[in-house]
């Protein structure tokens, strides 16, 4: 039940987390074995690791050019979409988060048809957070709220980054919304998956419950 009907406004510290620029999208160095399942995943490896150096960088033009090449041979690269993704939102501009927004989409409807060791390695159930956050930011709250709960059905096979993300941004969701229940819900998780924000939130909450209890006396 929601503990008042109007929408609520954040206080300061509340913020969306992004998910935009987020660590299973970039590579890591570890073991041989390692590096040749990543490469199994995504073929086009060094180069969209390279266009995220580049976009990281915030050298986008070269990123694109980059991505382009790998999505020209290989027009369904998961990866590769993912970040081109990514680089069209981080480069700004109306136009450019459209289309971002837009790619998202389409390469979301793809996820399924990716091996589950890829999505759970490079982490791209985080695709549903991002897709949320960018929905959210133009106000389309139904969408954005689609999104994060279906992102949440898989927070068992999410990288810890992504937990944090899409667990806070439901609980700022709902603050929004005025159901500061299941605000507490999704904060109390992403405290506990280490988003000391969000702890501090759950403090906040917990304090409006004790000054709701003790205005009812």
């Amino acid at each position: 039940m929601k503990a008042t009907t109007r929408r609520w406004t954040p206080w300061t510290a509340l913020a969306l987390s992004c998910g935009v620029v987020v660590s299973p999208l970039s590579s890591r160095a570890g073991p041989t074995d390692a590096a040749s399942s990543r490469a199994m995943c995504d073929p086009d490896l060094s180069a969209v690791d390279a266009a995220i150096q580049s976009r990281d960088a915030g050298r986008a033009d070269e990123a694109k050019a980059i991505l382009a090449t790998v999505l020209k041979s290989h027009p369904n690269n998961f990866r590769a979409n993912y970040v081109m993704a990514t680089v069209l939102i981080q480069e700004g501009g109306a136009q450019g988060r459209s289309n971002g927004l837009n790619l998202l989409i389409q390469t979301e409807k793809q996820l399924h048809q990716q091996p589950v060791g890829c999505i759970k390695q490079f982490g791209w159930y985080s695709i549903y957070n991002t897709i949320g956050v960018q929905y959210y930011k133009v106000g389309n709250r139904a969408k954005a709220l689609s999104y994060f709960t279906e992102g949440y059905t898989h927070i068992n096979d999410m990288v810890s980054s992504t937990k944090k993300q899409i667990t806070a941004n439901l609980g700022l969701y709902y603050f929004t919304d005025g159901d500061l229940k299941s605000a507490k819900k999704y904060y109390e998780e992403a405290a506990r998956f280490g988003d000391t924000k969000a702890a501090a939130h759950v403090t906040a909450l917990q304090s409006v419950e004790s000054s709701a209890k003790e205005s009812l006396r």
